[in-house]
């Protein structure tokens, strides 16, 4: 495991470099902030029959933000990042002094999805849970967690924000996304009036935290809603004491930004980083129109499809990205086909995973199934398509009311669908466990988007079946690439260099810049052959097949459609990650921020 940590800026003279704690800090009895993880990772564990650890990202976290120093934190999917925040946080409340009776606001989580609300106040919830038990004697005051997002009734949102059921205090740790929250301050400017009440208890917050901070840098949107959030934070709040900025990507593009929102000084971790690209160049207008209008910056904040420009960052050109690696329990596989070819690969896939569990035998259910699509109507088409085939599925995308959002997420959950259809809304946030697949029918159009992807699969640990020892959970993930993304080939092919993955010789092919040494297609493999026989045939030698070019691979055709997927047998093609080009200027179909 590679750990990278740097200070940029000066400490004050009273203050250290915090050092990473141990792995074995729970056994420490003195610390209370050690009380506090120990009692919720003992009852993780108890819940999920299976032992909780510290991460290498908790153990770097905890010391930062404990000694108030600013951090920025860059580790992959699934590697306990929300627990490096809301332990910390949540032990300071603990430790603070009770105010005057009411509710006082004592941290602040902002995210870019509903999705990702949700899940983080859960966590934030496990955390108030155990700290509300292990509170001093006398101490009356409570810890409390709230969401706050788009798409329910605001002025509940609100009674639920000024409600203290405490003798004494009641301390608010809030995961909110940007939109609905300027909209309950009422700091929007134009025709919102300020609402008084609600500003007035963010007077004592003392920590602010911005989760997936590499989506609300480069989302124009939200980017400039966290600029009014954090002016009215700086200006309200008596007590800030510090911010942490975390994500699993940091493209060059979300730089500059969150430089701006993380002031000096402060401290930069990154957990198992690679570097891609650097100078890698935007794709033409044609191809940024085909790619996925998920990715797009332009934040749809009532969750309609309208069209809009993008801004001008999107023409400029992208520099390196600074990527944490995926897990290496995710096997990732990628196949080169044409597009009209999609929806008979799809089929094909599923069912020849489905096939694939039932021979391996002793399953007691189908392993969880998400589908990435680039677009509302190619997933509503999709769907109509899998459903006359026999295959049950639910969705999820930004046009569908809250209600409906979490049903069709709860059944996905508990396994009653084990397939769910999705935009990119699903893509940052949603943690479920036994996901097994994902498919990226439509590969998305950036490499930080891919890895947030990928992170939605293996997310927990299973027993092996032979012994009471656990192990992450193995995932596949199978990704549709085309020949309209070709301005990502060399992206990809130098991320597959870096991992020493086999490269589709058609991804070759597809590179703008050619790529040397890396095998060739079966299309120019075939040309070689007719040469070479009528070669042969000229020179009246004896006629022979011509030897085929040597590969380490199976050949792919562009447009072979006999091979349909079989990478799901054991020994197939691995490939590290995909990669990234510029956002698309298509609609958005997200409704980020509200």
């Amino acid at each position: 495991m590679s750990i990278q940590v740097k200070l940029v800026g000066s400490l004050s003279k009273e203050l250290d470099l915090p050092s990473a704690y141990p792995k074995t800090c729970l056994s420490d009895q003195k610390s209370s902030l050690f009380t506090l993880a120990r009692h919720v990772f003992n009852n993780q564990s108890q819940k999920s029959n299976s032992k909780w650890e510290p991460s290498s990202i908790q153990l770097q976290s905890w010391p930062v933000i404990e000694k108030n120093i600013n951090l920025v934190a860059i580790a992959s999917t699934g590697s306990g990042k929300t627990f490096a925040y809301s332990i910390p946080i949540i032990h300071s409340s603990m430790e603070r002094k009770a105010k005057s009776d009411g509710v006082h606001v004592n941290s602040l989580v902002l995210v870019p999805t509903r999705e990702l609300a949700q899940q983080v106040s859960k966590t934030l919830k496990i955390v108030c849970k155990s700290a509300n038990k292990l509170k001093a004697k006398g101490n009356k005051s409570i810890v409390k967690s709230l969401a706050i997002y788009g798409g329910v009734d605001k002025a509940d949102q609100i009674k639920n924000l000024l409600e203290n059921k405490s003798e004494s205090c009641t301390w608010l740790n809030i995961a909110s996304t940007p939109m609905r929250l300027i909209d309950i301050l009422g700091i929007g400017g134009g025709d919102s009036e300020p609402n008084k009440d609600v500003q007035r208890i963010f007077k004592s917050i003392k920590y602010l935290v911005l989760d997936e901070a590499d989506r609300l840098a480069t989302a124009s949107d939200m980017s400039e809603q966290i600029d009014t959030i954090l002016k009215f934070v700086q200006k309200k709040a008596k007590q800030l004491d510090q911010c942490s900025l975390f994500s699993a990507t940091m493209p060059e593009r979300a730089r500059e930004n969150c430089e701006k929102w993380i002031s000096l000084p402060k401290i930069v971790v990154e957990i198992d980083s690679v570097t891609v690209g650097n100078a890698s160049a935007t794709a033409s207008h044609e191809t940024k129109s085909k790619l996925s209008e998920e990715d797009k910056s332009h934040q749809d904040m009532q969750d309609s499809t309208n069209e809009e420009e993008g801004d001008a960052t999107k023409n400029k050109k992208r520099g390196p990205l600074n990527l944490s690696t995926i897990p290496s329990n995710i096997t990732q596989t990628l196949h080169v086909c044409s597009n009209h070819k999609k929806p008979k690969k799809l089929l094909t896939t599923i069912k020849k995973i489905r096939d694939n569990e039932k021979k391996s035998g002793g399953r007691r259910r189908k392993g969880l199934m998400i589908v990435f699509f680039g677009k509302i109507k190619t997933l509503q088409f999709i769907q109509k398509t899998l459903l006359k085939e026999g295959v049950q599925c639910v969705s999820l995308h930004s046009q569908m009311n809250q209600q409906k959002r979490d049903t069709q997420l709860n059944n996905f959950r508990s396994g009653k669908m084990p397939i769910m259809l999705a935009t990119d809304i699903a893509a940052r946030g949603v943690h479920c466990n036994n996901v097994e697949y994902i498919i990226n029918y439509d590969f998305p159009s950036s490499l930080e988007q891919y890895v947030h992807r990928c992170g939605r699969a293996g997310r927990n640990k299973v027993s092996d079946g032979n012994s009471s020892t656990q192990e992450q959970l193995q995932a596949t993930v199978y990704s549709f690439f085309h020949r309209e993304l070709a301005a990502m080939a060399n992206d990809v092919i130098e991320l597959l260099r870096i991992t020493n993955s086999w490269i589709d010789p058609n991804l070759v092919a597809l590179a703008p810049n050619g790529v040397e040494g890396l095998g060739e297609s079966k299309r120019k493999r075939r040309r070689k052959s007719k040469n070479d026989q009528h070669e042969k045939e000229k020179e009246k030698s004896e006629a022979v097949e011509a030897p085929s070019t040597k590969s380490h691979s199976k050949n792919v055709d562009l447009d072979d459609d006999e091979d349909e997927f079989a990478f799901l047998a054991p020994n197939r093609i691995v490939l590290a990650r995909a990669s990234h080009v510029p956002d698309s200027d298509s609609n958005s179909d997200s409704d980020e921020g509200n």
